[in-house]
């Protein structure tokens, strides 16, 4: 553990990249990964590799503006801070707005691919970014119509999976899926024909249901 508020400081700087890359990530995907142990790999990972990136250009600035090093009257040299002494450029303010803005741009793209670019997600994520098939589904925020027979009775239940609608994602134990529009189906799992813009006969209300209920899903896309 560091003894000295500059080690402090120097750790957190150290971290930062690493750490804002795996929030803005899971910010977007969902807090995929095995348990506590996967995701500090990822975190150590992602610092690691940052570092990489950005341990030159850090210490280059460092130098140059914090620990710059002069000459002073008598031939001696001397360091000064050049930002506390107003003899830094207007534009070195842009610098650590960077050393934040890059990781977390980098880390929603990398979220983001999971639901939208298969390609960049297998370079960034993995081959299985989905932790379950449930992810896999439905993080994608898919739009289509879902049925679903219950355990209870064998009885079929459906409705209209939309940009309302949500399903919980990993690591939550308890998988519930909110429909925005539920549907009347009938005793055999076909849907009654009405008025709605899928041509079925809508109930009226949403529908909140728990996976362990069900026995089997079906999705069927827009």
């Amino acid at each position: 553990m560091p003894d000295t508020l500059e080690a402090l400081l120097v750790l957190i700087i150290g971290i930062l990249p690493g750490a804002l890359h795996v929030w803005a990530s899971e910010r977007e995907s969902g807090r995929w990964g095995i348990g506590l142990s996967d995701r500090v790999l990822r975190f150590v990972g992602a610092t690691a590799i940052y570092q990489a990136i950005f341990g030159y250009p850090v210490y280059l600035a460092w130098q140059h503006f914090i620990h710059h090093r002069v000459l002073d009257a008598s031939g001696r040299v001397v360091f000064v801070n050049r930002i506390t002494q107003g003899g830094a450029p207007g534009w070195a303010w842009i610098l650590p707005a960077l050393y934040v803005a890059i990781p977390l741009a980098i880390g929603t793209v990398s979220g983001m691919s999971s639901q939208r670019w298969p390609r960049l997600s297998r370079i960034l994520l993995g081959r299985d970014p989905a932790p379950r098939a449930w992810d896999y589904l439905l993080s994608s925020r898919p739009v289509g119509v879902i049925r679903a027979r219950l355990k209870s009775e064998g009885r079929w239940i459906g409705g209209w999976f939309g940009p309302e609608s949500y399903a919980a994602g990993y690591p939550e134990e308890l998988q519930d899926l909110f429909l925005q529009r539920t549907y009347v189906v009938l005793a055999d799992g076909t849907f009654a024909e009405g008025n709605s813009p899928q041509g079925y006969q809508e109930t009226g209300s949403a529908l909140l249901v728990r996976w362990e209920d069900i026995e089997e899903l079906e999705f069927f896309p827009s």
